[in-house]
């Protein structure tokens, strides 16, 4: 559908009307963590896509009540982008419908505080680029500090191709220490983080342990935040989850890079085992699952046997306090729960654990930006 000789009207009329429906309840979330005087102002604003829209997305004040946002943005951007543009767009109607005898900038100071309130960027507005564009731009582009960071730890990890548990761990050590390190020199020279929050893997339906585990190893070693949270899948107009990460504009980089191979490993260890002892190995789902949760366990091992230094330590923590505060302005309530888990096969386990404490990270870590664009990112 999204080539042109594939194109299915009635297809797109669908999926058009599953984007207002998406777009209409995000507004009610949105809307809801204004106070209640604030919502009592505000009415659910007429939502369009736009496709020949000049920006991202406008607000259109009384009498249209009008909120349009370029088709384009939905087609071929993941839905934390459009969000990021969705909620500063709500922002201005906040400010026309609640405040309108303000005498300020568009911009102004109230516009930022509503911002802050909706989890909104005040400057994501007319060609300002998108944040997939500016979290998952080419490092190699800029000559920053992060940038140079993210280009060293993905050399890094790509350095460790053969099967030796000692070389395998060394580099994925040294991975971590850097990521580490750099957080210190963030701090040594009193500049503020800029965090974000992004989206990765695909969307599914229902989430197992092994998706589980990994996104607790994220959270545990690269610096960053994680949730679970649903989007919507536009072609078929049922909502997915999705894995969300937060954090720097370099460690989300990185953890990115890490959950690509992290996966990657899984298939390919599996697909050896498969081979090996076919007779030996209980086939299918959920063996492949008993053999991944042995597999991270083992990673998470060789994580774990370097300490980092106490200063270090120290310095991580105190620069986990703001990202704690950007992750709550995002989700003021969020629910917890504990799960058991399924019970696993003990020899995959094992089996998987061996594997796991050799694990190899491969080149080939960057994103895929050549993929045809899909109506449901």
């Amino acid at each position: 559908m999204t080539r042109k000789n594939s194109y299915d009207p009635q297809a797109f009329q669908f999926w058009n009307i599953s984007a207002i429906k998406a777009l209409q309840c995000e507004w009610d979330y949105i809307s809801y963590r204004l106070s209640y005087t604030l919502q009592q102002k505000l009415k659910r604003p007429l939502i369009v896509l736009n496709t020949e829209l000049p920006c991202w997305g406008r607000w259109h004040k009384s009498p249209k009540c009008l909120l349009e946002l370029k088709t384009e943005l939905l087609l071929s951007h993941p839905w934390y982008a459009v969000l990021e543009v969705f909620r500063h767009e709500i922002a201005h109607q906040v400010i026309d419908e609640c405040f309108p005898s303000l005498q300020e900038p568009p911009h102004g100071p109230k516009f930022r505080e509503i911002c802050l309130k909706l989890g909104s960027n005040p400057a994501a507005s007319g060609n300002y680029p998108l944040l997939d564009q500016r979290v998952f731009s080419d490092e190699e582009d800029g000559l920053s500090a992060e940038s140079r960071l993210v280009v060293k730890v993905r050399k890094l990890l790509a350095l460790s191709q053969s099967s030796n548990q000692h070389e395998a761990e060394q580099a994925l050590l040294k991975a971590r220490e850097l990521t580490e390190k750099h957080e210190l020199a963030i701090d040594e020279q009193h500049t503020s983080a800029e965090f974000f929050a992004v989206s990765i893997g695909e969307p599914v339906s229902r989430r197992d342990i092994v998706q589980l585990i990994i996104s607790n190893i994220l959270q545990d070693f690269y610096q960053v935040m994680v949730i679970w949270t649903n989007v919507p899948n536009l072609l078929s107009g049922k909502y997915q989850k999705i894995l969300m990460l937060h954090g720097t504009k370099s460690n989300l980089k990185i953890a990115a890079y890490a959950y690509d191979c992290i996966m990657r490993q899984i298939d390919q260890a599996w697909d050896r085992l498969i081979r090996t002892a076919p007779n030996t190995t209980k086939a299918g789902y959920t063996g492949k699952r008993d053999f991944a949760v042995g597999l991270l366990d083992g990673f998470r091992e060789a994580l774990e046997k370097q300490e980092p230094t106490p200063e270090v330590q120290a310095m991580v923590l105190q620069r986990r306090a703001p990202l704690e505060n950007f992750f709550h302005q995002l989700y003021p309530s969020i629910r917890t729960f504990r799960n058991r888990g399924p019970r696993c096969d003990a020899d995959l386990v094992r089996k998987g654990e061996k594997v796991g404490r050799t694990i190899v990270l491969h080149p080939g870590l960057e994103r895929d930006s050549g993929l045809p664009k899909q109506l449901n990112r």
